[in-house]
């Protein structure tokens, strides 16, 4: 699997819950986890500190980086923001809150820098 290159702007860090995937080669020992319900089943999920961001996340950043779960390694806000037209982002928003819309950003300055005047004429 390709890392994706991250800009580290930790949008994806803050919110909602990070699953582990042992069948993709998280193994659930080597962090700090609790169990959570998804679909119907139990998962291994990353602590969060007490402002509802990643347990591994501080004031300089991700602290476990180099040997971050599967799908921190593998997210990538472009494609999130890619995947949705201006309403279906407008309406994901408005159901999931301020981070999501932290990504949406994240993503659309990643695709399209031009299209934020403070990051025009930057690269990522």
């Amino acid at each position: 699997m390709t890392t994706v290159p991250c800009n580290g702007c930790t949008a994806c860090c803050r919110d909602g819950f990070i699953r582990l995937r042992p069948e993709l080669g998280d193994d659930p020992a080597s962090y700090l986890t609790r169990e959570a319900t998804y679909g119907g089943e139990r998962v291994h999920v990353l602590q969060r500190n007490d402002d509802g961001s990643c347990i591994y996340l501080n004031s300089k950043g991700c602290q476990i980086h180099g040997n971050a779960p599967w799908v921190c390694r593998s997210f990538d806000c472009r494609d999130l923001f890619s995947k949705f037209n201006r309403d279906e982002r407008r309406q994901q928003i408005k159901q999931r809150g301020a981070s999501v819309q932290a990504i949406f950003a994240a993503g659309r300055d990643r695709v399209a820098p031009s299209a934020n005047p403070i990051l025009k004429g930057t690269s990522k």
